[in-house]
């Protein structure tokens, strides 16, 4: 079975445990990152390759959509949000 690598970025660490426990749940999902710092994850994405990335929107440094402009591996995207 092909197994799709997720990265998470949100600036808030509960959403992403949570985030993270639904990958869990999800044998065709394999978590390869997480992060609150939209500047550090730029390199840990480029790194990893993953095919799926879980994104917030409203991030205080920059919003998600901003985010997606900067990255050069353009995995597919699942916008998240609390509002």
């Amino acid at each position: 079975m092909h197994r799709y690598k997720c990265f998470v970025l949100d600036d808030e660490p509960l959403a992403l445990n949570v985030i993270e426990e639904y990958i869990r749940q999800f044998t065709f999902l394999e978590l390869v990152g997480k992060s609150t710092d939209p500047a550090a994850s730029m390199s840990q994405i480029s790194e990893t390759q993953p095919h799926l990335l879980f994104l917030d929107i409203q991030m205080p440094v920059m919003s998600g959509l901003e985010f997606i402009q900067l990255l050069h591996h353009k995995p597919a995207i699942i916008l998240t949000t609390a509002y």
